[in-house]
């Protein structure tokens, strides 16, 4: 691959670095003092390394993932193709240097609703006390004495 890269570069020197890790590889390539043309290589690296991936493709084999990145110069490529069993590692989190705050017991979620609700809602009229109050019976009689017998229908 670094010759298909660099076959349209004739004199300029170009980086290419691989390096094998565990999910796949990292590659850096670039064009020294040149960063527009280091975009290109890694325009030209990536492609490259998708048509080699399906040219190659195993079946049942991971998917390829691409990353790439360019700091000026040079651009920094990671492969991922290769499954690792994953590690779980537990950790603990730091002891604080404050002792933890005293917490009052808690009562239930119901019985702590009720409490708010007895403190902020107004009385609920008991059975006993369905009918409306005296004082809006006698308006209603009231009115209906003073309009008299010719409002009757």
């Amino acid at each position: 691959m670094q010759t298909y890269v660099e076959y349209p570069f004739v004199g300029v020197p170009l980086i290419f670095e691989l390096r094998r890790n565990q999910t796949g590889f990292s590659l850096i390539v670039g064009v020294m003092g040149h960063s527009r043309a280091t975009r290109a290589v890694r325009h030209l690296t990536l492609g490259a390394i998708i048509a080699a991936e399906r040219f190659a493709r195993e079946v049942g084999a991971e998917p390829l993932k691409l990353s790439a990145e360019n700091i000026a110069d040079r651009s920094n490529i990671s492969a991922r193709y290769l499954a690792v069993a994953a590690e779980v590692v537990e950790r603990k989190a730091p002891l604080s240097r404050r002792p933890p705050a005293p917490r009052a017991p808690t009562a239930s979620l119901s019985a702590e609703i009720e409490r708010i609700l007895r403190t902020s809602a107004p009385p609920r009229p008991t059975e006993d006390e369905s009918q409306p109050p005296e004082s809006m019976t006698l308006r209603i009689a009231s009115a209906a004495a003073m309009r008299g017998p010719a409002s009757k229908r």
